[in-house]
């Protein structure tokens, strides 16, 4: 394997060699996997869409010619050509430089034709390029290359004579016929005229007509799919996608169509066919890669083999295998060990407040006494009530199970019974629970809460939150193996700073992990910004979100436990929160959830989206998506429409109901910060 330097830096396929997309290449474990997701030889044209770095390019590249020679190990290409039933030639339409075919005083329909010569060259080439390099020193070739040229001549619409009768010299003509159209191209804006460019082929005759040539005159070639791998589409207009459309719509055999294109970067269906549109599942077929990863469950031992090559091919721990995937990977960062009752997770509480009373208990002690003293709908009669149902809650040993104590007292509380009754019965089922007895309520608290109570008890003894370990990173990724490459390369230069030897001593410290989860979360957020006039209204979208999600987690009693997804009436949203909701999308801030969520109150499905987890770390919140809340046209159009400056009201109204003392609407004085302490600062605001 081609050596790399650091093991996560690189981190773009664009930035790898062919041989290094081999040597990094990982496949989904087990039946299946990558080929038939993106099955080449079907002649089924596909549409390969992802976030950035879902890893398009790396598949796409991966099925190109280049790497299909690689794994030949230097015998017959041909052959291998054969036994894969496909060519495949990559083109990468950044290279096209598309936004010269614009302006310069020419009409629209003048650029139309004159890209789609100009794609139709250089498909061309590449298709040529590759059949020589293929069959180079083969004797079908040297039998039948003069009858190929001369069949190629013929495509064209006028009298053209290539340069020679090799495929060199068709390459060198084609590579001469394109500088042509560079030269009028790039000259037009200071001419404002094309000269005299000729287009000296029907559009598409080329693309389909040189691979039918080869096929016929090359039997070798007979039942090999000639594939197009087109990458990188967001970097065409609308007007020249409908180029790409139309070869789609009009394909010939033996040729078919990958392309591959960011979210947003597909922009239209619409082809120069008399109008029409291709249609999914009759034109063509699409797979989200990303969100085809978040389903798959073979997805977390895909990541796992990937981090191992990484990690093998910078010379670190070369006797780690592929199967050593699982724990061996894990043992390499520092985590908490595991306990019923989160006994390592919380002995800072412990350490940090003996013999005092813990902060949460003290925020339940003034609570109770300021509703004492309104007799604001409490059911306690003196302060010393006050004090029974402060020790009923109270468990010294076990810090995390007393916060789930006063979890659900304040559940008690909301619901209006008697506190001191409450506290009693707390207290007997924490200790049936301690002593192995049967407690329903505080193990439903536990498998459903654990994860937000202990980030309730860090914040409140200002404590940094905790994201660690490898299978954290790969939850934060979510289907996108970058987003996990870019949390790895930077716990990686953190350990390095702290002078630690990461992969190679003691695990990766939690120091290390965390300072590189929270740059790698800050990174994301800057990095997924979208373009364009919309760009500040979808990060204040997601702000707003954030905000939201976190008051909630961090109130006195969650109604969802790992909030960070939330459903909506898409029909009943305005045009505004709807764009903006989809540009957020196609950023990849939020995530689709694509089997969407119940309407509870009809028979249909509403849209239901998921803070992206890279940003969780940011806003202090869960990566797990457990809880959902249902958001209601009015706060849907304070968070994304255009009624944003109601937000902070809205807001309120939700926290009211989930912070002592539990204010209904229309209930009380003032706003939601009468709650108590359930209040907190976002960071970040």
């Amino acid at each position: 394997m081609p050596e790399m330097e650091l093991p996560f830096d690189v981190t773009k396929a664009v930035d790898f060699t062919d041989a290094q997309i081999a040597a990094t290449w990982v496949d989904l474990p087990g039946e299946g996997g990558f080929l038939e997701l993106v099955n080449p030889r079907s002649p089924m044209p596909l549409m390969l869409l992802g976030g950035k770095g879902s890893g398009r390019t790396h598949l796409m590249r991966y099925y190109s010619y280049a790497l299909q020679k690689l794994r030949s190990r230097g015998s017959d290409v041909v052959a291998c050509l054969r036994q894969e039933r496909y060519l495949g030639v990559y083109m990468r339409c950044e290279g096209l430089n598309a936004g010269r075919f614009d302006g310069k005083g020419q009409p629209p329909e003048a650029w139309a034709a004159i890209f789609a010569y100009y794609m139709d060259l250089w498909l061309a080439q590449l298709v040529v390029q590759t059949a020589a390099d293929a069959f180079k020193g083969h004797l079908e070739l040297d039998e039948n290359e003069a009858t190929i040229v001369a069949s190629i001549e013929a495509l064209f619409d006028e009298r053209f004579v290539l340069s020679g009768r090799s495929l060199q010299a068709v390459i060198t003509s084609f590579t001469e016929l394109r500088r042509e159209v560079d030269l009028a191209v790039n000259n037009a804006a200071l001419t404002r005229s094309l000269g005299e460019l000729r287009i000296r082929s029907t559009r598409g005759r080329l693309v389909f007509g040189i691979p039918r040539v080869l096929q016929e005159h090359l039997r070798s070639l007979q039942g090999v799919s000639i594939v197009y791998l087109i990458d990188e589409l967001e970097n065409l207009t609308g007007a020249q996608q409908q180029y790409v459309n139309t070869l789609i719509r009009e394909k010939e055999l033996p040729c078919t169509f990958k392309v591959g294109a960011r979210l947003y970067g597909f922009r239209t269906a619409k082809t120069l066919s008399a109008g029409e549109e291709n249609r999914l599942g009759s034109e063509y077929e699409q797979v989200v890669l990303d969100e085809q990863m978040r389903i798959d469950p073979r997805y977390d031992g895909f990541t796992r083999q990937l981090v191992v090559r990484r990690l093998r091919g910078a010379g670190l721990l070369p006797e780690l295998q592929d199967a050593d995937a699982g724990k061996s990977l894990d043992a390499l960062f520092e985590t908490y060990p595991s306990s019923n009752f989160g006994e390592a997770e919380t002995t800072f509480v412990n350490e940090n407040y003996r013999g005092e009373e813990r902060p949460w208990l003290v925020r339940l002690r003034k609570q109770l006494l300021d509703s004492l003293e309104h007799r604001d709908g409490i059911n306690l009669g003196t302060a010393r009530d006050i004090d029974r149902v402060i020790q009923g809650v109270t468990c010294v040993a076990f810090p995390l199970l007393e916060k789930a104590n006063v979890f659900l007292l304040y559940q008690d509380w909301s619901s209006g019974r008697n506190l001191v009754e409450s506290a009693l019965e707390i207290e007997s089922t924490c200790r049936a629970l301690q002593d192995g007895g049967d407690a329903p309520r505080h193990k439903h608290v536990l498998s459903h809460f654990k994860g937000d109570l202990l980030a309730q008890m860090l914040r409140d003894t200002r404590q940094k939150q905790r994201y660690f370990g490898l299978e954290t990173f790969i939850e934060m990724s979510s289907g996108i193996p970058r987003h996990l490459l870019i949390v790895l390369k930077f716990v990686y230069r953190w350990a390095l700073f702290h002078g630690e030897r990461p992969f190679a001593g003691k695990p990766v410290s939690l120091t290390a992990q965390r300072a590189g989860v929270i740059q790698a979360s800050s990174w994301f957020f800057e990095d997924a910004r979208c373009t364009g006039e919309d760009a500040e209204s979808v990060q204040a979208g997601v702000e707003r979100l954030a905000r939201l999600f976190h008051q909630m987690r961090y109130s006195d009693k969650p109604v969802e436990s790992a909030l960070t997804t939330f459903c909506f009436d898409e029909t009943s949203a305005s045009a505004e929160a709807r764009k903006t909701i989809r540009h957020a999308r196609e950023s990849s801030l939020l995530l689709r959830v694509i089997s969407g969520a119940k309407d509870r109150n009809a028979e249909g499905v509403v849209a239901k989206y998921q803070l992206n987890p890279m940003l969780c770390p940011r806003f202090d919140l869960p990566l797990a998506r457990r809880g959902t809340i249902s958001l209601s046209t009015d706060e849907i159009e304070c968070i994304f429409g255009a009624h944003t400056e109601r937000f902070d009201g809205v807001l309120g109204e939700r926290l009211q109901r989930m912070n002592a003392p539990f204010r209904r609407r229309g209930r009380g004085k003032g706003g939601a910060s009468q709650g108590g302490g359930g209040q907190s600062v976002l960071p970040g605001f």
